[in-house]
């Protein structure tokens, strides 16, 4: 007995896009979800200067859904100082201070699944990627900020 399914090449390349289509959303997912904890960051960011809050970054991933954030730049060597810093200080703008990254990251660990998992059947659906000239629309509202490759060393993954 001989079984002999037509079409299995049209069926792998079918399934090759299935499978392109789903990492490309789980890009977009992870890639706009770290956008959104930048944007809790951000405002959090001291920003006596400017220098330390301007230097903000979310990345594109690449091969994998992967993204770096953090802040560097010409505020790296700054930027770790002041996060870790727990010493207590007059904050020159109100809501400011240590931790900002990683207190961001805390306010959006507890939904963060529910989050990825809706960002990527939005992604999925919409049939899109994470660039920045493709991304989808994003139902938690936290749209993108950024998308630059690190400014420098200082930064968190």
């Amino acid at each position: 007995m001989t079984l002999v399914i037509e079409g299995m090449e049209a069926m792998k390349v079918a399934l090759s896009k299935c499978t392109e289509r789903g990492m490309n959303a789980a890009k977009a997912a992870v890639y706009l979800e770290a956008n959104n904890i930048m944007a809790i960051a951000l405002p959090r960011t001291p920003k006596d200067t400017g220098a330390l809050r301007s230097s903000g970054y979310v990345t594109l991933p690449e091969e994998t859904p992967v993204v770096e954030m953090g802040f560097g730049g010409p505020a790296e060597d700054y930027a770790v100082a002041v996060h870790e810093d727990l010493s207590p200080k007059n904050w020159t703008t109100d809501g400011t201070g240590h931790k900002f990254l990683e207190n961001a990251i805390d306010q959006r660990r507890g939904g963060m699944e529910q989050n990825l998992g809706a960002l990527y059947q939005a992604a999925f659906d919409q049939g899109v990627g994470a660039s920045q000239t493709n991304l989808p629309t994003n139902p938690n509202q936290g749209g993108a900020v950024s998308g630059g490759r690190p400014r420098g060393k200082g930064r968190g993954r």
